[in-house]
């Protein structure tokens, strides 16, 4: 399909199969775990006026193949969010990435963990 990008995972054992998320226009997997769960930042959306780039945004996704995907800048308990990135994953779902909140320039560490059942 054009405009799409779509995700999938290649073993030996398994051969190809096709991740549950389908990107708008681009997206960037960045990780990916033994429960199939997997990150995407998808497209950046872009804010431009007067001919300049005013910011970014990535829009980062949890994907489950059991539970559909996850938008995880609403699951950051911070303010005002400029920027989020995810990096990595491991096989309890806790997440690692990096963010930046409202008008400075610092980044911080984030670490995402899965909620209790």
């Amino acid at each position: 399909v054009t405009g799409k990008t779509y995700f999938r995972t290649w073993t030996r054992a398994a051969g190809q199969s096709e991740l549950s998320f389908i990107a708008a226009d681009t997206g960037l997997p960045c990780g990916l775990n033994d429960a199939g769960q997997f990150l995407v930042q998808a497209k950046p959306t872009t804010m431009k006026m007067f001919g300049q780039v005013l910011h970014r945004r990535f829009e980062c996704y949890l994907c489950d193949p059991n539970d559909g995907s996850l938008r995880l800048q609403e699951q950051v308990p911070v303010r005002d969010i400029r920027h989020l990135a995810v990096t990595d994953m491991n096989n309890r779902g806790c997440i690692i990435g990096m963010v930046r909140a409202g008008e400075s320039t610092r980044i911080d560490a984030v670490l995402l963990e899965p909620a209790g059942d």
